[in-house]
Order: structure tokens, then C-alpha cells, then sequence
């Protein structure tokens, strides 16, 4: 839709980027042209970021990014999302992400089996 009127489709996958890492939940990746999550949440990461794109926007992101906006580099928070990363691709992890998803469902049963209306998910 986004390119039908001449404008970029971004994501902002904060909240589920654990749950598109693990698996659970679909990625916005190849849809979009830039997508961006914190890497804490679902993630498990630090107090940090990332912006993925398609590598005809990344120079004019990385010019809109450094150095107005972001700082010089932090050794200890690449090395936390080095780790942070690594931990996403075990078999561990996305046992943990769609152990999260069970758990959601569940609530979400049991809610309305009390007689609430849920609004989404």
C-alpha cells in the first residue's frame, strides 16, 4: 500500500521482535522498507536499538542517524547485543518465545472464558 501512494512502509517490532526471532510470530522484514525494534523487550538485550533496511535507504539512514542522534559506540552494549543475538539463535530460546506465546493464549482464553471481550491479539 505504502508504495501505491509514493510513500516507505516501516515497522517498528519492539514488542515482538523476540517472537519474530523465535519464530512465533511473522517477520516484517520482507515487506517493509525499514524496520526497526529495541533490543530489549522479547529480545532480552540491552538498553538499545537497531533499524534493518533495504540497502538503498541504509546510507541516507545511517546519515540521519550518526552523529546527530546517536552517540560514538559503546563496547559494552555491542558486546551485550553480540550476546543478546547469539542467545536468540539457540533452540533454547525459541522454546522460550513460543512458551511465551502459549502463555498468551491461555490468558486470552481464560479472559473471555470470564466474559471479557479482548480488543486485539
Amino acid at each position: 500500500m505504502a508504495k501505491k501512494v509514493g510513500a516507505y512502509a516501516m515497522a517498528d517490532m519492539s514488542h515482538i521482535a523476540g517472537l519474530v526471532v523465535g519464530g512465533v510470530h511473522e517477520s516484517p522484514v520482507p515487506t517493509h522498507d525499514v524496520v526497526m525494534t529495541t533490543t530489549t523487550k522479547t529480545l532480552r538485550g540491552p538498553r538499545s536499538a537497531i533499524i534493518l533496511s533495504k540497502a538503498e535507504h541504509a546510507a541516507k539512514i545511517d546519515k540521519a542517524v550518526f552523529p546527530g542522534m546517536q552517540g560514538g559506540p559503546l563496547e559494552h552494549i555491542i558486546a551485550a547485543k553480540a550476546v543478546c543475538f547469539k542467545e536468540a539463535m539457540t533452540d533454547e530460546y525459541k522454546e522460550y518465545q513460543k512458551q511465551i506465546a502459549k502463555n498468551a493464549k491461555t490468558l486470552a482464553e481464560t479472559l473471555m472464558a470470564e466474559g471479557l471481550r479482548l480488543v486485539s491479539g
